[in-house]
């Protein structure tokens, strides 16, 4: 029998009691928190469980669920396992945007008895009359004056992307954030008329500058900057080979670049209405490579700000590219479970070295470029040598879904992040596991408890390594997170930089390791000074 997921506001529970009623008439088995728990069991759990066995997931939008941080984790882990999302709007409301390809039904008022085959029909049943009309409690019907409201750019997730890209982290999962969640560039005006995208991003705890660290630490990096520019979560960060230029790319669909001496706004690419989910930089810093949630990668030159070339060969959401140390070839990952290969010269495609079975949603190069790596949502790592790519080791370690890769500079280490489950306190568990890259075996396991990871980064020197984690939960309820620097050869954790303590997404070291790079799911970027001159 067809399962459908029911995501929603507790305040909106009985137009939910109703519709699922007349659902399960229709011949439909449905799913939503109240109808299916018992006393006792983690409810967390249960509902990822439902979410993986469902085929449908409906979200009733409202002014409720907008602000609902639960709607959101269920719409992203829902995204991840690629269920068919139908969005039901029940009141009128302003919506975030993590989505350009999704309409909904329009279920207000009177709307619910003239939509419902709609509805049935989008669920794959044959058309059939309500069992009764029942009265059911809806908002006012929208005046012509509502019929258009304001979509405001927010994360997705990159999960969605990210993300992801969230729910890795929440269940033994993210989220992406990541991936994964998609947003548009610019606030743009939609009408009800079934052209409408998702459900909005909870709004996030107040910013604070604070370093927080670890008794026993001997390094306390200062927060030298915070950078502000984007209006959605931040999916990745990058520097140039001299360091000179940062760039950044978000969920807002733009692409920042900013000068590292004094830290200003250099130009802004993009800017379209299409999420960026990662960027990357050739190794002689002339060419900037993005990836998008159009199913596309642009090659920019950035010396002159010029797209060079669009690539698009993938059928979904691109998630991860990396820059061959030579330049010449680009690899890239999508939702699309493959991984393709392009010539950076010509824009064209090389070849699909591999369909996996699950989304990779980070590939990198070792330094000396013969092995590419590729950590996937099945919570596997895949080595693939460069001059036949074929897939030579085959890494199992992680319990959860793997959302950043990133080898050690003289390539005899991978390290990989992942979000695994709940930790011992209740809060989300990620983990980061350093591999010896020739024999495939575990080096160190490092747990973090605040959170899922999301990002890991070598630094220049390989003495130590970077971390950004989201998704546990602070006592107000909101989204936390933290930087995290960890010594690579005892395995401990050297300093934990709160910032400001909100999901931090993207992290990079600066060629000369000296500075530190935290990209938020508030749009902000934190510079963190690790030297102790």
């Amino acid at each position: 029998m067809t399962r459908v997921f029911i995501s929603y506001s507790r305040k909106d529970l009985e137009f939910v009691q109703r519709m699922a009623d007349d659902l399960k008439t229709a011949g439909l088995d449905v799913w939503y928190d109240l109808s299916g728990l018992e006393a006792g069991t983690r409810w967390g759990s249960e509902i990822q469980k439902a979410i993986k066995t469902s085929q449908y997931f409906l979200v009733v939008m409202s002014p409720n669920s907008v602000n609902s941080e639960w709607v959101e984790r269920e719409f992203l882990y829902a995204s991840i396992q690629n269920l068919k999302i139908i969005p039901l709007l029940y009141q009128p409301c302003d919506l975030p945007m993590w989505s350009l390809n999704l309409h909904f039904i329009d279920v207000q008022g009177r709307n619910y008895s003239l939509h419902y085959q709609e509805l049935l029909k989008a669920l794959g049943v044959e058309e059939k009359p309500l069992p009764v009309e029942q009265g059911l409690p809806v908002a006012s019907p929208l005046s012509p004056a509502q019929r258009k409201f304001t979509i405001k750019p927010t994360l997705i997730i990159g999960l969605l992307a990210v993300v992801i890209f969230v729910f890795a982290g929440i269940w033994g999962l993210p989220q992406i954030i990541t991936w994964l969640v998609l947003s548009p560039a610019a606030t743009m005006t939609a009408t009800v008329a079934h052209e409408t995208p998702f459900i909005s991003s909870a709004t996030l705890a107040a910013t604070a500058s604070k370093v927080v660290f670890t008794p026993t630490s001997t390094l306390v990096p200062p927060l030298m900057k915070i950078l502000t520019g984007h209006t959605g979560s931040l999916s990745s960060v990058a520097f140039s080979p001299d360091g000179r230029t940062l760039a950044s790319g978000a969920w807002d669909g733009r692409i920042i670049l900013w000068d590292t001496v004094s830290w200003s706004r250099l130009q802004t690419l993009s800017g379209e209405n299409r999420g960026v989910s990662s960027v990357a930089l050739s190794s002689d810093g002339r060419t900037l490579a993005s990836s998008y949630d159009d199913n596309t990668i642009s090659l920019w030159d950035i010396t002159s700000s010029t797209k060079l070339s669009t690539l698009a060969n993938h059928t979904d959401t691109v998630m991860s590219v990396a820059f061959s140390p030579d330049g010449r070839t680009l690899a890239s990952s999508s939702k699309d479970n493959n991984v393709l290969l392009w010539d950076t010269a010509s824009g064209e495609m090389l070849r699909s070295i591999d369909v996996l079975t699950s989304t990779a949603f980070s590939v990198a190069f070792s330094p000396d470029g013969r092995t590419l790596a590729g950590g996937s949502t099945d919570g596997t790592i895949i080595l693939w040598d460069t001059s036949s790519w074929n897939r030579v080791k085959t890494l199992v370690g992680h319990k959860g879904m793997i959302f950043s890769v990133a080898f050690s500079i003289d390539g005899h280490t991978l390290a990989s992040g992942s979000l695994d489950g709940w930790g011992t306190g209740g809060n989300v568990q990620g983990t980061i596991i350093l591999w010896d890259v020739a024999s495939g075996t575990k080096l160190h396991t490092f747990l973090d408890s605040n959170g899922g990871i999301y990002s890991v980064t070598f630094s220049p020197d390989g003495y130590m390594l970077a971390s950004g984690s989201s998704d546990s939960f602070g006592t107000d309820g909101s989204f936390k997170g933290t930087t995290i620097l960890w010594d690579v050869t005892s395995g401990n954790k050297l300093q934990t930089l709160a910032g400001d303590n909100i999901g931090v997404f993207c992290v990079a070291f600066s060629p000369d390791g000296r500075t530190l790079v935290s990209g938020l799911k508030n749009g902000k970027i934190l510079i963190w000074k690790i030297d102790n001159d």
